[in-house]
């Protein structure tokens, strides 16, 4: 278990902040689309 952890943390450690940051921006875009859409299909407002 503990090298698992060591494992991820240095996976971690070695992701780009503009990734996450960009990662984190699309799922909020994507959750307000859902919201418009009321659960339907959104992707096509995308």
């Amino acid at each position: 278990v503990d090298d698992l952890k060591a494992a991820l943390e240095v996976a971690w450690a070695s992701i780009d902040d503009g990734y996450l940051r960009r990662t984190v921006n699309s799922v909020k875009k994507r959750l307000r689309a859902c919201v418009k859409a009321r659960g339907s299909n959104f992707e096509i407002l995308l």
